[in-house]
C-alpha cells in the first residue's frame, strides 16, 4: 500500500497542484499564534522542546487515532484513503515544478516539499510525514516565535539528515555518478549543519555543473528533470523493498 500511496499522491501533486490553489497550511501560523497566546505566560511551556510538542501533538494525536482505528474497517481500505489524504496534504506547500520562477535552492526546496515527506512516509507511515511537515512549518516561523522556532529547527535538521543523504546518493545514480558519489561520501557522516550544502552541491555536480553554479533558464529545466529521476528511483526502491517483503 505504501508504494501505491506514494505513486498516487505524487501523481496528484504533479497534475493538480497548479498555482498553489490548495493553499495548504496557510492556517498554521494562526494556529500557532493561538497556542502561543495560551502558553506564553507559562515559564515551563517556553523551555526545551515543549513549545514544539504543544504545537505538534494536538494535531498529530487525533489524526493518528483516526488513522490507526480505520485500519480495522473495510480490510484497511479506509486507512489507505486516510493515509493518502494525509500524505497529499503534507506535500508542498511550494510547487517546485512551477517554472514561472527560478528557485536557486531548488534541491533544498525539493527536499522540503517532497523528498523528506515521502521518505518518512515510506519508512514510518503517514503520521511520520505529518510530523515532519508540522515541524518544518514550525521552523519557518522562527522569527515570530523564537522558542518554538529554535526547537523546531533542531528537530527538523535531525529529520532531514537521512533523506538528504539518501536523495543525494540517488542524484549520483540519476546523473554524474562518479563525481557525485565521491562528493557524497565526503559528506556522508557529517553533522546536520551540512544538510543544505550537501543536497544543493550534490545536485549541481550530478548535472555536471560546478557546485556553486547559479541556475538560469537554460539549466533550470535540467535540475527539475533530475528531481523527477530521483523521485522515480525512490519509487523503484520502495517497490523493490515492498516486493521483497511480500515474497
Amino acid at each position: 500500500m505504501t508504494f501505491i500511496t506514494l505513486l498516487l499522491c505524487l501523481g496528484l501533486e504533479r497534475f493538480l497542484h497548479r498555482g498553489n490553489f490548495l493553499a495548504r497550511f496557510n492556517w498554521f501560523e494562526q494556529y500557532v499564534s493561538k497556542i502561543n497566546d495560551m502558553t506564553k505566560n507559562i515559564i515551563w511551556a517556553q523551555q526545551y522542546f515543549i513549545p514544539l510538542i504543544l504545537v505538534v501533538l494536538p494535531i498529530v494525536i487525533p489524526v493518528a487515532v483516526i488513522y490507526f482505528l480505520s485500519a480495522a474497517f473495510i480490510q484497511g481500505l479506509l486507512a489507505f484513503l486516510i493515509g493518502s489524504v494525509v500524505l497529499f496534504y503534507c506535500l508542498g506547500p511550494i510547487n517546485i515544478f512551477d517554472t514561472k520562477q527560478i528557485h536557486q535552492p531548488i534541491f533544498w526546496q525539493a527536499n522540503e516539499s517532497l523528498f523528506a515527506v515521502i521518505f518518512w512516509m515510506a519508512l514510518l507511515g503517514p503520521i511520520a510525514a505529518l510530523v515532519y511537515r508540522l515541524v518544518e512549518r514550525s521552523a519557518h516561523i522562527h522569527a515570530s516565535y523564537p522558542a518554538l522556532g529554535k526547537s523546531a529547527q533542531q528537530v527538523r535538521a535531525l529529520l532531514d539528515w537521512l533523506p538528504v543523504r539518501l536523495f543525494s546518493i540517488l542524484f549520483a545514480l540519476a546523473g554524474n555518478f562518479v563525481q557525485t558519489s565521491q562528493f557524497c561520501l565526503d559528506y556522508l557522516l557529517r553533522d546536520v549543519s551540512f544538510n543544505r550544502e550537501l543536497i544543493e552541491k550534490s545536485g549541481r555536480i550530478a548535472l555536471g555543473l560546478d557546485e556553486t553554479t547559479e541556475f538560469t533558464d537554460e539549466n533550470y529545466g535540467s535540475a527539475l528533470k533530475l528531481i523527477d529521476r530521483d523521485l522515480i528511483l525512490f519509487l523503484i526502491t520502495v517497490f523493490a523493498v515492498t516486493l521483497g517483503v511480500l515474497l
